[in-house]
């Protein structure tokens, strides 16, 4: 069973922001440069997906999968395996600037697990409740604080 993330408005405008300012900083000096040949303007917009596609990647693909033994983490080139065994608390979060996070709303939710260099990661699954139900069932002993 597969979970997409939730995006909310502050991630889709911070993701266009970035976005934005990746494509000032890269074409603005072309267009002031009036020696800049087609050749030029061809190596600056692959330098602009190139650098877009690694930025957006993570942000439009992010995944919670449901496995039989563990949970998988995914969002662009990364992914992390979770065992049921080792999750011991789920909270509510709103804190998105700190430690291991694959979510891309401020309504997010923070998994705390034994292993793992962070010890949690902050996910923002949508239909969060079924999402919750599902995880009780695999990790029944996890203490809930959904305050």
């Amino acid at each position: 069973m597969t979970f997409r993330a939730e995006r909310d408005r502050f991630f889709i405008l911070t993701t266009l922001l970035i976005v934005l300012v990746t494509a000032t900083v890269i074409f603005i000096p072309l267009l002031f440069d009036k020696s800049a040949t087609q050749e030029d303007w061809i190596i600056v917009s692959c330098i602009f997906l190139g650098t877009n596609a690694f930025v957006l990647w993570p942000f439009l693909f992010i995944t919670y999968t449901f496995h039989e033994e563990y949970l998988q983490v995914a969002g662009g080139p990364v992914r992390s395996k979770i065992k049921y065994r080792d999750i011991t608390k789920v909270a509510r979060t709103t804190d998105i600037l700190t430690g291991y996070r694959m979510h891309s709303s401020l309504n997010s939710i923070e998994i705390f697990y034994n292993t793992g260099w962070t010890g949690s990661v902050k996910i923002s699954p949508q239909q969060q409740e079924w999402f919750m139900e599902e995880l009780k069932k695999r990790c029944p002993n996890m203490i809930l604080d959904l305050k």
